[in-house]
Protein backbone atom coordinates (compact mmCIF):
# COMPACT_ATOMS: atom_id res chain seq x y z
CA UNK A 1 0.00 0.00 0.00
CA UNK A 2 1.13 3.54 -0.72
CA UNK A 3 2.26 5.66 2.20
CA UNK A 4 -0.75 7.90 1.61
CA UNK A 5 -3.93 7.34 -0.38
CA UNK A 6 -6.46 9.49 -2.21
CA UNK A 7 -10.07 8.94 -1.18
CA UNK A 8 -13.28 10.00 -2.91
CA UNK A 9 -16.40 9.94 -0.75
CA UNK A 10 -19.79 10.36 -2.44
CA UNK A 11 -22.74 11.52 -0.30
CA UNK A 12 -20.12 12.17 2.38
CA UNK A 13 -22.44 13.53 5.10
CA UNK A 14 -20.45 14.10 8.30
CA UNK A 15 -17.52 12.14 6.86
CA UNK A 16 -17.83 8.94 8.87
CA UNK A 17 -15.65 7.27 6.24
CA UNK A 18 -12.87 9.70 7.07
CA UNK A 19 -13.41 9.06 10.78
CA UNK A 20 -13.09 5.30 10.21
CA UNK A 21 -9.92 5.63 8.13
CA UNK A 22 -8.38 7.84 10.81
CA UNK A 23 -9.25 5.30 13.50
CA UNK A 24 -7.71 2.56 11.31
CA UNK A 25 -4.57 4.72 11.03
CA UNK A 26 -4.76 4.89 7.23
CA UNK A 27 -2.74 7.85 5.99
CA UNK A 28 -4.65 10.12 3.59
CA UNK A 29 -3.12 12.42 1.01
CA UNK A 30 -6.36 13.85 -0.40
CA UNK A 31 -9.89 13.29 0.88
CA UNK A 32 -12.45 14.50 -1.65
CA UNK A 33 -15.98 14.89 -0.30
CA UNK A 34 -19.04 15.17 -2.52
CA UNK A 35 -21.74 16.68 -0.32
CA UNK A 36 -24.30 19.47 -0.68
CA UNK A 37 -25.75 19.82 2.83
CA UNK A 38 -24.21 22.96 4.35
CA UNK A 39 -24.56 21.77 7.96
CA UNK A 40 -22.76 18.49 7.24
CA UNK A 41 -20.06 20.35 5.32
CA UNK A 42 -19.51 22.73 8.24
CA UNK A 43 -19.22 19.85 10.71
CA UNK A 44 -16.69 18.07 8.51
CA UNK A 45 -14.70 21.26 7.94
CA UNK A 46 -14.50 21.74 11.73
CA UNK A 47 -13.31 18.18 12.37
CA UNK A 48 -11.29 17.58 9.20
CA UNK A 49 -10.09 20.98 7.90
CA UNK A 50 -8.04 19.44 5.08
CA UNK A 51 -11.13 17.93 3.41
CA UNK A 52 -11.56 18.98 -0.23
CA UNK A 53 -15.23 19.64 -0.95
CA UNK A 54 -16.27 19.05 -4.57
CA UNK A 55 -20.01 19.64 -4.50
CA UNK A 56 -22.91 17.74 -6.05
CA UNK A 57 -22.27 14.13 -7.09
CA UNK A 58 -23.81 14.69 -10.53
CA UNK A 59 -21.02 17.17 -11.28
CA UNK A 60 -18.07 15.11 -10.01
CA UNK A 61 -15.33 14.95 -12.66
CA UNK A 62 -12.65 12.45 -11.62
CA UNK A 63 -10.29 13.74 -14.30
CA UNK A 64 -9.93 16.90 -12.20
CA UNK A 65 -8.89 14.91 -9.10
CA UNK A 66 -5.68 13.17 -8.15
CA UNK A 67 -5.80 9.40 -8.92
CA UNK A 68 -8.30 7.78 -6.56
CA UNK A 69 -7.33 4.69 -4.54
CA UNK A 70 -10.56 4.24 -2.56
CA UNK A 71 -14.15 5.14 -3.47
CA UNK A 72 -16.80 5.10 -0.72
CA UNK A 73 -20.43 6.14 -0.56
CA UNK A 74 -23.81 5.40 0.93
CA UNK A 75 -27.51 6.00 0.48
CA UNK A 76 -28.20 9.72 0.28
CA UNK A 77 -31.02 11.15 2.39
CA UNK A 78 -31.77 14.77 1.54
CA UNK A 79 -34.68 16.76 2.96
CA UNK A 80 -34.58 13.89 5.40
CA UNK A 81 -37.65 12.82 7.31
CA UNK A 82 -40.29 14.28 4.98
CA UNK A 83 -43.12 11.98 6.02
CA UNK A 84 -45.53 10.65 3.42
CA UNK A 85 -48.83 9.13 4.53
CA UNK A 86 -49.27 5.73 2.88
CA UNK A 87 -52.05 3.19 3.22
CA UNK A 88 -49.87 1.07 5.53
CA UNK A 89 -48.02 3.66 7.59
CA UNK A 90 -45.88 6.77 7.34
CA UNK A 91 -42.75 6.52 5.19
CA UNK A 92 -39.97 8.98 4.44
CA UNK A 93 -40.26 10.25 0.88
CA UNK A 94 -36.86 8.78 -0.02
CA UNK A 95 -38.25 5.33 0.93
CA UNK A 96 -41.38 5.54 -1.23
CA UNK A 97 -41.41 3.11 -4.14
CA UNK A 98 -43.61 2.69 -7.19
CA UNK A 99 -46.81 0.89 -6.18
CA UNK A 100 -47.13 2.40 -2.69
CA UNK A 101 -50.56 3.92 -2.07
CA UNK A 102 -50.50 7.46 -0.66
CA UNK A 103 -53.20 9.70 0.82
CA UNK A 104 -54.38 12.30 -1.73
CA UNK A 105 -56.30 15.57 -1.40
CA UNK A 106 -59.59 13.71 -2.02
CA UNK A 107 -59.08 11.60 1.11
CA UNK A 108 -58.43 8.46 -0.98
CA UNK A 109 -55.30 6.32 -1.29
CA UNK A 110 -53.85 6.18 -4.81
CA UNK A 111 -50.84 4.37 -6.29
CA UNK A 112 -47.49 6.06 -6.79
CA UNK A 113 -46.60 5.81 -10.48
CA UNK A 114 -43.14 7.37 -10.45
CA UNK A 115 -40.56 8.83 -8.09
CA UNK A 116 -38.15 11.50 -9.26
CA UNK A 117 -35.17 13.32 -7.81
CA UNK A 118 -33.22 16.46 -8.55
CA UNK A 119 -31.06 19.12 -6.88
CA UNK A 120 -32.67 22.53 -6.33
CA UNK A 121 -32.68 25.51 -4.00
CA UNK A 122 -35.13 25.02 -1.16
CA UNK A 123 -37.71 26.97 0.82
CA UNK A 124 -38.99 26.34 4.35
CA UNK A 125 -42.71 26.60 5.08
CA UNK A 126 -43.35 27.63 8.68
CA UNK A 127 -46.85 27.08 10.07
CA UNK A 128 -47.65 27.55 13.75
CA UNK A 129 -48.22 24.21 15.48
CA UNK A 130 -46.73 22.11 12.65
CA UNK A 131 -43.13 21.02 12.04
CA UNK A 132 -41.35 23.08 9.38
CA UNK A 133 -41.22 21.44 5.97
CA UNK A 134 -38.57 22.03 3.30
CA UNK A 135 -39.46 22.02 -0.38
CA UNK A 136 -38.82 23.75 -3.71
CA UNK A 137 -40.21 27.02 -5.05
CA UNK A 138 -42.46 25.46 -7.70
CA UNK A 139 -44.11 22.76 -5.60
CA UNK A 140 -47.91 23.38 -5.49
CA UNK A 141 -49.64 23.29 -2.08
CA UNK A 142 -53.36 23.03 -1.36
CA UNK A 143 -54.36 26.42 0.08
CA UNK A 144 -57.18 28.88 0.60
CA UNK A 145 -56.22 32.51 0.09
CA UNK A 146 -59.17 33.37 2.31
CA UNK A 147 -61.15 30.91 4.38
CA UNK A 148 -64.31 31.70 2.45
CA UNK A 149 -62.55 31.08 -0.89
CA UNK A 150 -62.40 27.70 -2.61
CA UNK A 151 -59.11 25.78 -2.23
CA UNK A 152 -56.55 26.15 -5.00
CA UNK A 153 -53.11 24.76 -5.86
CA UNK A 154 -50.48 27.43 -5.28
CA UNK A 155 -46.73 27.19 -5.81
CA UNK A 156 -44.45 27.83 -2.83
CA UNK A 157 -42.87 30.92 -4.40
CA UNK A 158 -46.33 32.51 -4.52
CA UNK A 159 -47.39 31.66 -0.95
CA UNK A 160 -47.74 34.39 1.66
CA UNK A 161 -48.52 34.62 5.36
CA UNK A 162 -52.11 35.50 4.49
CA UNK A 163 -52.70 32.05 2.96
CA UNK A 164 -54.16 29.02 4.74
CA UNK A 165 -52.60 25.63 4.06
CA UNK A 166 -54.58 22.38 4.14
CA UNK A 167 -54.11 19.23 6.25
CA UNK A 168 -56.51 16.28 6.49
CA UNK A 169 -58.26 16.35 9.86
CA UNK A 170 -57.18 12.75 10.45
CA UNK A 171 -53.54 13.84 10.13
CA UNK A 172 -53.52 16.69 12.63
CA UNK A 173 -50.69 16.07 15.12
CA UNK A 174 -50.44 17.25 18.72
CA UNK A 175 -50.80 21.02 18.56
CA UNK A 176 -49.82 23.94 20.68
CA UNK A 177 -52.49 26.64 21.13
CA UNK A 178 -53.30 27.24 17.48
CA UNK A 179 -56.52 28.44 15.93
CA UNK A 180 -57.60 26.41 12.92
CA UNK A 181 -60.63 26.29 10.65
CA UNK A 182 -62.07 22.93 9.62
CA UNK A 183 -63.94 22.79 6.32
CA UNK A 184 -64.94 19.53 4.56
CA UNK A 185 -62.67 17.40 6.77
CA UNK A 186 -59.63 19.51 6.00
CA UNK A 187 -58.03 21.73 8.65
CA UNK A 188 -56.73 25.05 7.38
CA UNK A 189 -53.66 26.50 9.11
CA UNK A 190 -52.49 30.06 8.58
CA UNK A 191 -48.96 30.25 7.18
CA UNK A 192 -46.56 32.04 9.49
CA UNK A 193 -43.71 32.64 7.05
CA UNK A 194 -41.88 31.32 3.99
CA UNK A 195 -38.09 31.20 4.28
CA UNK A 196 -35.79 31.09 1.25
CA UNK A 197 -32.74 29.05 2.30
CA UNK A 198 -30.46 29.67 -0.72
CA UNK A 199 -29.26 26.08 -0.20
CA UNK A 200 -28.99 23.45 -2.94
CA UNK A 201 -30.38 20.09 -1.81
CA UNK A 202 -31.60 16.91 -3.40
CA UNK A 203 -35.36 16.76 -3.33
CA UNK A 204 -37.92 14.13 -4.30
CA UNK A 205 -41.36 14.21 -5.88
CA UNK A 206 -44.06 11.63 -6.53
CA UNK A 207 -46.36 11.10 -9.48
CA UNK A 208 -49.66 9.73 -8.19
CA UNK A 209 -52.46 8.02 -10.13
CA UNK A 210 -55.68 9.97 -10.86
CA UNK A 211 -55.62 12.54 -8.04
CA UNK A 212 -52.04 13.75 -8.68
CA UNK A 213 -51.56 14.67 -5.02
CA UNK A 214 -50.20 13.33 -1.74
CA UNK A 215 -49.43 14.47 1.81
CA UNK A 216 -45.90 15.58 2.73
CA UNK A 217 -45.28 16.27 6.42
CA UNK A 218 -49.11 16.24 6.58
CA UNK A 219 -49.48 19.16 4.15
CA UNK A 220 -51.54 18.38 1.05
CA UNK A 221 -49.40 18.88 -2.07
CA UNK A 222 -49.74 18.37 -5.81
CA UNK A 223 -47.34 16.64 -8.18
CA UNK A 224 -44.64 19.22 -8.84
CA UNK A 225 -45.17 20.18 -12.48
CA UNK A 226 -41.65 21.46 -13.05
CA UNK A 227 -40.10 18.27 -11.71
CA UNK A 228 -38.22 15.68 -13.75
CA UNK A 229 -39.58 12.13 -13.73
CA UNK A 230 -36.92 10.61 -15.95
CA UNK A 231 -37.10 7.28 -14.11
CA UNK A 232 -38.60 5.28 -11.28
CA UNK A 233 -36.69 4.98 -8.07
CA UNK A 234 -34.95 1.63 -7.71
CA UNK A 235 -36.44 -0.01 -10.77
CA UNK A 236 -33.21 0.90 -12.60
CA UNK A 237 -34.82 1.30 -16.03
CA UNK A 238 -33.34 4.76 -16.51
CA UNK A 239 -29.88 5.23 -15.01
CA UNK A 240 -30.05 9.01 -15.45
CA UNK A 241 -32.51 9.34 -12.56
CA UNK A 242 -30.93 7.09 -9.94
CA UNK A 243 -28.16 8.33 -7.67
CA UNK A 244 -26.83 4.80 -7.54
CA UNK A 245 -25.79 5.18 -11.15
CA UNK A 246 -23.81 8.29 -10.31
CA UNK A 247 -21.78 6.07 -8.02
CA UNK A 248 -21.39 3.55 -10.86
CA UNK A 249 -20.41 6.29 -13.31
CA UNK A 250 -17.70 7.61 -11.01
CA UNK A 251 -16.43 4.09 -10.24
CA UNK A 252 -16.16 3.20 -13.94
CA UNK A 253 -14.30 6.42 -14.68
CA UNK A 254 -11.79 5.66 -11.93
CA UNK A 255 -11.39 2.05 -13.11
CA UNK A 256 -10.34 3.29 -16.55
CA UNK A 257 -7.01 4.38 -15.06
CA UNK A 258 -7.01 2.27 -11.87
CA UNK A 259 -8.72 -1.09 -12.43
CA UNK A 260 -7.71 -2.15 -8.90
CA UNK A 261 -9.43 0.74 -7.13
CA UNK A 262 -11.07 -0.38 -3.90
CA UNK A 263 -14.67 0.57 -3.24
CA UNK A 264 -17.37 0.43 -0.58
CA UNK A 265 -21.06 1.12 -1.13
CA UNK A 266 -23.71 1.08 1.59
CA UNK A 267 -27.46 0.91 1.11
CA UNK A 268 -30.60 -0.05 2.98
CA UNK A 269 -31.92 -3.60 2.99
CA UNK A 270 -34.11 -3.94 -0.10
CA UNK A 271 -35.96 -6.40 -2.33
CA UNK A 272 -33.71 -9.14 -3.72
CA UNK A 273 -34.37 -8.09 -7.32
CA UNK A 274 -33.06 -4.57 -6.64
CA UNK A 275 -30.15 -5.92 -4.62
CA UNK A 276 -29.19 -8.16 -7.56
CA UNK A 277 -29.12 -5.20 -9.96
CA UNK A 278 -26.60 -3.39 -7.75
CA UNK A 279 -24.53 -6.57 -7.42
CA UNK A 280 -24.49 -6.99 -11.20
CA UNK A 281 -23.16 -3.47 -11.76
CA UNK A 282 -20.55 -3.66 -9.00
CA UNK A 283 -19.49 -7.27 -9.62
CA UNK A 284 -19.71 -8.29 -5.95
CA UNK A 285 -22.43 -9.61 -3.64
CA UNK A 286 -23.45 -7.53 -0.62
CA UNK A 287 -22.67 -8.30 2.99
CA UNK A 288 -25.60 -7.81 5.36
CA UNK A 289 -24.50 -6.40 8.70
CA UNK A 290 -26.56 -5.23 11.64
CA UNK A 291 -24.87 -2.43 13.58
CA UNK A 292 -25.96 -4.23 16.75
CA UNK A 293 -22.80 -6.35 16.43
CA UNK A 294 -20.52 -3.41 17.24
CA UNK A 295 -22.87 -0.85 18.78
CA UNK A 296 -25.88 -0.38 21.04
CA UNK A 297 -28.17 0.17 18.05
CA UNK A 298 -30.29 -1.98 15.74
CA UNK A 299 -29.42 -0.97 12.16
CA UNK A 300 -29.48 -3.44 9.28
CA UNK A 301 -27.60 -2.42 6.14
CA UNK A 302 -26.13 -3.93 2.98
CA UNK A 303 -22.49 -3.30 2.03
CA UNK A 304 -20.90 -3.98 -1.36
CA UNK A 305 -17.09 -3.98 -1.38
CA UNK A 306 -14.13 -5.58 -3.14
CA UNK A 307 -12.11 -5.43 0.08
CA UNK A 308 -11.74 -8.67 2.03
CA UNK A 309 -14.00 -8.58 5.10
CA UNK A 310 -13.35 -10.75 8.13
CA UNK A 311 -16.13 -12.22 10.22
CA UNK A 312 -17.31 -9.78 12.87
CA UNK A 313 -16.89 -10.73 16.50
CA UNK A 314 -19.90 -9.30 18.28
CA UNK A 315 -19.41 -6.92 21.18
CA UNK A 316 -22.00 -6.88 23.93
CA UNK A 317 -22.80 -3.17 23.93
CA UNK A 318 -26.22 -2.19 25.25
CA UNK A 319 -28.28 0.93 25.80
CA UNK A 320 -27.24 1.06 29.46
CA UNK A 321 -23.61 1.30 28.36
CA UNK A 322 -23.97 4.43 26.26
CA UNK A 323 -26.71 6.51 27.84
CA UNK A 324 -26.03 9.82 29.57
CA UNK A 325 -26.89 9.70 33.26
CA UNK A 326 -27.32 13.48 33.48
CA UNK A 327 -27.31 15.35 30.15
CA UNK A 328 -26.25 18.64 31.83
CA UNK A 329 -29.82 19.86 31.97
CA UNK A 330 -30.04 19.71 28.18
CA UNK A 331 -33.16 17.54 28.28
CA UNK A 332 -36.34 17.50 26.22
CA UNK A 333 -39.28 15.86 27.97
CA UNK A 334 -42.56 14.47 26.66
CA UNK A 335 -45.61 16.42 27.79
CA UNK A 336 -48.98 14.90 28.68
CA UNK A 337 -50.44 16.30 25.46
CA UNK A 338 -47.61 14.72 23.48
CA UNK A 339 -48.46 11.33 24.96
CA UNK A 340 -52.14 11.89 24.15
CA UNK A 341 -51.23 12.44 20.51
CA UNK A 342 -48.79 9.49 20.39
CA UNK A 343 -51.24 7.03 21.90
CA UNK A 344 -54.40 8.05 20.08
CA UNK A 345 -53.17 6.09 17.04
CA UNK A 346 -53.13 2.30 17.50
CA UNK A 347 -50.04 1.77 15.34
CA UNK A 348 -48.07 4.37 17.26
CA UNK A 349 -49.26 2.92 20.54
CA UNK A 350 -48.07 -0.57 19.58
CA UNK A 351 -44.77 0.77 18.32
CA UNK A 352 -44.01 2.82 21.42
CA UNK A 353 -41.14 1.55 23.58
CA UNK A 354 -39.84 2.81 26.91
CA UNK A 355 -36.12 2.51 27.68
CA UNK A 356 -34.97 2.50 31.30
CA UNK A 357 -31.58 3.29 32.84
CA UNK A 358 -30.58 -0.33 33.34
CA UNK A 359 -31.95 -1.61 30.03
CA UNK A 360 -29.67 -4.35 28.71
CA UNK A 361 -31.26 -3.93 25.28
CA UNK A 362 -30.37 -2.39 21.95
CA UNK A 363 -31.66 1.05 21.00
CA UNK A 364 -33.93 1.23 17.98
CA UNK A 365 -32.42 2.54 14.75
CA UNK A 366 -31.25 6.14 14.91
CA UNK A 367 -33.06 8.04 12.15
CA UNK A 368 -32.94 11.52 10.66
CA UNK A 369 -36.60 11.93 11.68
CA UNK A 370 -35.50 12.10 15.34
CA UNK A 371 -35.26 15.84 14.67
CA UNK A 372 -39.06 15.92 14.94
CA UNK A 373 -39.05 15.02 18.63
CA UNK A 374 -42.01 12.71 18.74
CA UNK A 375 -43.41 11.59 15.40
CA UNK A 376 -44.99 8.64 13.67
CA UNK A 377 -41.57 7.10 13.09
CA UNK A 378 -40.07 7.93 16.46
CA UNK A 379 -42.26 6.35 19.12
CA UNK A 380 -39.98 5.74 22.08
CA UNK A 381 -39.01 7.47 25.29
CA UNK A 382 -36.31 7.22 27.95
CA UNK A 383 -37.21 7.03 31.63
CA UNK A 384 -34.76 9.21 33.54
CA UNK A 385 -33.75 9.16 37.21
CA UNK A 386 -36.55 11.60 38.06
CA UNK A 387 -39.20 9.24 36.73
CA UNK A 388 -39.91 11.51 33.74
CA UNK A 389 -39.83 10.43 30.09
CA UNK A 390 -37.33 12.30 27.91
CA UNK A 391 -36.14 12.28 24.30
CA UNK A 392 -32.86 10.70 23.31
CA UNK A 393 -29.94 13.16 23.51
CA UNK A 394 -27.80 14.00 20.43
CA UNK A 395 -24.71 12.63 22.20
CA UNK A 396 -26.53 9.34 22.80
CA UNK A 397 -27.37 9.25 19.09
CA UNK A 398 -23.68 9.78 18.30
CA UNK A 399 -22.76 6.94 20.65
CA UNK A 400 -25.33 4.67 18.97
CA UNK A 401 -23.49 5.36 15.71
CA UNK A 402 -20.14 4.92 17.57
CA UNK A 403 -19.21 8.49 16.66
CA UNK A 404 -17.19 10.62 19.11
CA UNK A 405 -19.18 12.65 21.64
CA UNK A 406 -20.17 16.07 20.31
CA UNK A 407 -18.69 15.40 16.89
CA UNK A 408 -21.69 17.24 15.43
CA UNK A 409 -21.98 19.95 18.11
CA UNK A 410 -20.09 22.63 16.17
CA UNK A 411 -19.28 23.46 12.59
CA UNK A 412 -16.98 25.83 10.76
CA UNK A 413 -18.14 28.03 7.89
CA UNK A 414 -15.98 28.68 4.84
CA UNK A 415 -14.94 32.04 6.31
CA UNK A 416 -13.61 30.34 9.47
CA UNK A 417 -16.55 31.27 11.70
CA UNK A 418 -17.33 28.59 14.30
CA UNK A 419 -21.07 27.95 14.62
CA UNK A 420 -23.13 25.88 17.03
CA UNK A 421 -25.20 23.20 15.31
CA UNK A 422 -28.86 23.02 16.31
CA UNK A 423 -30.26 19.95 18.01
CA UNK A 424 -32.54 19.16 15.04
CA UNK A 425 -29.67 19.33 12.54
CA UNK A 426 -27.55 17.07 14.75
CA UNK A 427 -30.31 14.45 14.77
CA UNK A 428 -30.61 14.67 10.98
CA UNK A 429 -26.89 14.33 10.33
CA UNK A 430 -26.31 11.47 12.77
CA UNK A 431 -29.41 9.65 11.54
CA UNK A 432 -28.18 9.90 7.95
CA UNK A 433 -24.65 8.76 8.76
CA UNK A 434 -22.91 5.39 8.98
CA UNK A 435 -22.10 3.40 12.10
CA UNK A 436 -18.40 4.23 12.33
CA UNK A 437 -17.19 0.98 13.91
CA UNK A 438 -18.88 -1.05 11.17
CA UNK A 439 -17.04 0.99 8.54
CA UNK A 440 -13.79 0.54 10.50
CA UNK A 441 -14.29 -3.23 10.32
CA UNK A 442 -15.12 -3.19 6.60
CA UNK A 443 -12.03 -1.12 5.80
CA UNK A 444 -9.71 -2.94 8.20
CA UNK A 445 -8.14 -5.04 5.45
CA UNK A 446 -7.77 -2.15 3.01
CA UNK A 447 -4.49 -2.38 1.18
Amino acid sequence: MKNKINVLSLFDGISVGQQALKKNKVKIDNYYASEIDSFAINVTRKNFPKTKFIGDVTKVDVSQLDPIDLLIGGSPCFIAGTEIKTEESYKNIEDIIVGDKVLTHTGKYKKVLKVGGTVKKTFIINVLGIDDTETTENHPYYVREKLEDNPIWKEVKDLSNSDYIGIHVSEIPFLRSVEIAIIDNIAWFKINKIIKTEEMKRVYNLEVKDDNSYTANRFIVHNCQGFSFSGKRLNFKDPRSALFFEYVRVLKEIQEYNPDVKFLLENVVMEKKHQDVISKYLGVEPIKINSTTLSAQQRNRLYWTNIKVDKIKEKNIFWKDIQIADPDGDVMYYSEKAFEWLFKDEKRRKRYKLYEDDSEVKMQMIEASHCKGYSNQRCFGILDKNGKVRFIHPIECERCQTIDDNHTAFGEKSDGTIVKISRSQRYKMVGNSWTRNIICHLLRNYK
